[in-house]
């Protein structure tokens, strides 16, 4: 196996956003000294939009200046497209697999907050709306998050799965059922697969097997984080702020919020999430809050 790079980053939603936020705080780690991030580094940036993706691949180069620390590369996916979604994702994570990393972290971003509205309207609208919002937001993340644990936890020394949450997944809010409930959903499925993956840990612990295939088995040291950024300013908080069928006192919040600079920058709460993922003291599966940090 080749070790051309000791770390893999893996980054979803990665054109603009949070998403990028998060590819330009990593970079910002790698420059500062000393770093705790383990290195060279490479990072995938996964998206739709392509000339985005290609702008901030220039975005963390640009950070990085002449040092050969980091690379990285992007991919034009839309994961919403569950007929392509295994064969794409299989295309991207398969030549990464002859890489012997010691690190893989997975970002699980995308994701879409319409439709938007009352929920006892919802049938008034389009199926296929709500259908393409689960695809996304539900099934393609847990297929996502299932493939990269699949296909890095048993050599990677240690693996971290991000699903970037929302207070959504913990509180009701009201026209905003579809998305409180995908969030819900991925928040659970996360901690899910965080139970079940220290459960395996826990059997490791127990065998008889020998020292070398003990030493094998215990690489991968597995953790996942539901991770809720706070009211960014976004397009996503665009849509929220735009949109006449939102709650009227979510509406106002978000149209005062925008108009008096009161969202947090995406930047301020990427670097949150770094740090915290950096010093690995939060409990694998659990919730956490831009505000809590």
């Amino acid at each position: 196996m080749s070790s051309n790079h000791s770390s893999l980053i893996v980054i979803t939603g990665a054109s603009r956003g949070i998403g990028r936020a998060i590819a330009i705080s990593i970079a910002n780690a790698c420059t500062k000294e000393p770093t705790a991030l383990p290195m060279p580094i490479h990072v995938v940036l996964i998206a739709r939009d392509e000339q985005l993706l290609l702008e901030n691949v220039r975005l963390v180069r640009e950070k990085c200046g002449e040092s050969t620390i980091i690379t990285t590369t992007c991919h034009a996916v839309d994961l919403s497209d569950l007929n392509s979604l295994s064969t794409r994702l299989n295309d991207i994570f398969e030549p990464l697999k002859q890489h012997d990393y010691d690190h893989c972290w997975l970002f699980n971003n995308a994701g879409s907050v319409e439709p938007l509205g009352p929920t006892t309207l919802l049938a008034n609208g389009s199926i296929d709306e709500l259908r393409r919002s689960i695809d996304l937001n539900v099934t393609a993340s847990m297929w996502l998050s299932s493939m990269f644990a699949i296909s890095f936890s048993s050599t990677a020394r240690s693996v971290r799965i991000v699903n970037i949450s929302s207070l959504c997944a913990i509180e009701p809010f009201a026209t905003m059922a579809v998305y409180c409930a995908g969030k819900s959903a991925r928040d659970m499925f996360h901690a899910v697969l965080a139970k079940e993956m220290a459960g395996k840990d826990d059997q490791k612990d127990n065998s008889t097997t020998t020292d070398v295939e003990n030493e094998q088995k215990a690489r991968s040291a597995f953790k996942v984080l539901n991770y809720a950024p706070g009211a960014c300013d976004t397009t996503m908080t665009d849509v929220l702020a735009d949109c006449t069928t939102l709650d009227a006192g979510l509406h106002d919040y978000f149209t005062s919020s925008k108009k008096e600079c009161k969202l947090i920058d995406p930047a301020d709460s990427a670097g949150k999430l770094i740090e915290l993922l950096l010093k690995d003291e939060y409990v694998s599966g659990s919730h956490v809050d831009y505000w809590d940090v």
